[in-house]
C-alpha cells in the first residue's frame, strides 16, 4: 500500500515549475492518489519577501513556513514527501530528514541553471542545489538535465519523467476566428514568443532578429506574453519597431488562444531544462522555430526548425522561409501536433506514482 505522500511546492501557478506542481497534484489526484499539497509560495509572492526571493534570500522564510506546515500536518514515518523544486526550496530537505525518520524525500530536478546562475544569488542557489543530495530519488523533466547532474547527485536513484500538456486546453482552433476574439489583425503575419525575459531567453536575438524579418515581410508583428524589461522596450524604440513589438498579459486559457492565433512560436532561449511553450505551441499545432540548445532538441524532435541561438540572422532567415512557404508551414503543423502526443500529464502522473511506489516498496 501506498504511504501518505505530501508534495511541496514554492511558486505561482504561473511559473513554469509553479504550473508542474499545480498540475501534477491535480492528475496525481485524477489517477487516484489523494497526495497532500503544501503550498508555500503564496504568502511570500504578495509580499516583501518577493524582493528578498529575486535576491536569493528568500530562503529562510520557505524554512520557517515549511516548518510550520510540518507542525501543523504531521509528517509521519513512512511518508514520502516529494519537493517540487530545485531551488531555494531545497534547503528544507536536510532539515525535514533530521526532524523525522523513516520518510523518503523525492526532489524534481527541473534544470541545472542554479549551478550556472552568475547573479547576486548565486552562492544562495548553489547552496540550495546541493541540499538536493539528501533525497532518496530524483526525478528529472529531461535527459539533458538528467545528463548535467553533477557528480554528488549522480548516484542517487534518478530518472526522467517528461512534463505533460493539457490537451484539452491546448489543441488547433480556427485561426481567425481566434484573432478576433483576441483583437489582432486578420491578414498579417504573426509570430509569438511566450515567456519571461531573463537573459537566457535570449529575448535581445528575437528582437534583432525580428528587425531583419521586417525588412523582408514588413508586415509582420511579434507578440510578446510576458512582462517587458526596460532594456528590452529601449532595444524595440533603438531597432525602430515600435508598433510592431505588442506585449500582452494573458492566462493561461487566454495564452492558448496566442498559440492558435500565431503563424509560428519562436523560442530562441540558449538555455532550457525543458521548455513550456514548446510542448504548448506543439499540441496546438503552431509550427515553432526554436534554438539549438540544452534541452530544446530533445523536445521537440524533428517537429521543429533550430538554429543557433546567437545567429540572429539565421534566425530571421528561417522566419522568413517559413512565413513565405505554405507548404512548409503544413508540414510543420502536422510534424508538431503528431509529436505532441508524447507529452500528456496522465503519463506524468503515472510515472510519478510509479517512483512513489518504488519508494514505498524500498
Amino acid at each position: 500500500m501506498l504511504s501518505d505522500v505530501y508534495l511541496i511546492n514554492n511558486n505561482p501557478p504561473h511559473s513554469g515549475v509553479g504550473k508542474y506542481a499545480f498540475t501534477l497534484h491535480r492528475y496525481l489526484s485524477k489517477m487516484g492518489l489523494k497526495a497532500r499539497f503544501i503550498d508555500l509560495h503564496r504568502d511570500l509572492f504578495n509580499s516583501n519577501f518577493y524582493r528578498l526571493g529575486r535576491l536569493g534570500l528568500a530562503w529562510p522564510y520557505y524554512i520557517v513556513k515549511f516548518e510550520m506546515e510540518t507542525l501543523r500536518l504531521r509528517i509521519g514515518e513512512g511518508s514520502i514527501v516529494h519537493v517540487a523544486n530545485n531551488g531555494y526550496l531545497a534547503k528544507i530537505i536536510p532539515r525535514l530528514k533530521r526532524r523525522t525518520n523513516g520518510i523518503r524525500i523525492v526532489t524534481t530536478v527541473h534544470d541545472t541553471i542554479p549551478l550556472i546562475y552568475r547573479g547576486l544569488s548565486a552562492p544562495f542557489m548553489a547552496s540550495a542545489y546541493k541540499k538536493i543530495m539528501y533525497s532518496d530519488y530524483i526525478i528529472c523533466v529531461s535527459k539533458f538535465t538528467a545528463d548535467h547532474l553533477p557528480s554528488y547527485l549522480r548516484s542517487l536513484p534518478h530518472s526522467v519523467i517528461y512534463h505533460g500538456v493539457d490537451h484539452e486546453l491546448f489543441k488547433p482552433r480556427d485561426k481567425e476566428k481566434v484573432r478576433k476574439i483576441l483583437g489582432l489583425p486578420i491578414n498579417r503575419p504573426i509570430i509569438l514568443n511566450v515567456g519571461s525575459e531573463e537573459p537566457r531567453k535570449n529575448i535581445p536575438t528575437l528582437l534583432k532578429a525580428f528587425r531583419k524579418v521586417v525588412e523582408k515581410i514588413p508586415r509582420a508583428i511579434l507578440v510578446r506574453i510576458g512582462a517587458p524589461e526596460r532594456s528590452s522596450l529601449k532595444l524595440i524604440e533603438l531597432l525602430g519597431l515600435s508598433g510592431k513589438v505588442l506585449y500582452r498579459r494573458a492566462t493561461e486559457s487566454e495564452i492558448a488562444l496566442y498559440y492558435n492565433a500565431a503563424d509560428l512560436l519562436v523560442h530562441p532561449a540558449y538555455y532550457e531544462g525543458f521548455g513550456f511553450p514548446l510542448i504548448e505551441a506543439m499540441a496546438s499545432g503552431t509550427p515553432i522555430v526554436a534554438a539549438y540548445a540544452a534541452a530544446i532538441p530533445e523536445i521537440v524532435g524533428n517537429a521543429a526548425i533550430l538554429v543557433n541561438p546567437f545567429d540572429i540572422d539565421g534566425l530571421a532567415i528561417s522566419i522568413v522561409d517559413l512565413l513565405s512557404s505554405k507548404s512548409l508551414l503544413q508540414d510543420l503543423v502536422e510534424r508538431v501536433f503528431n509529436r505532441s502526443a508524447m507529452f500528456s500529464w496522465e503519463k506524468t502522473a503515472a510515472q510519478t506514482i510509479e517512483v512513489y511506489e518504488k519508494l514505498s516498496r524500498s
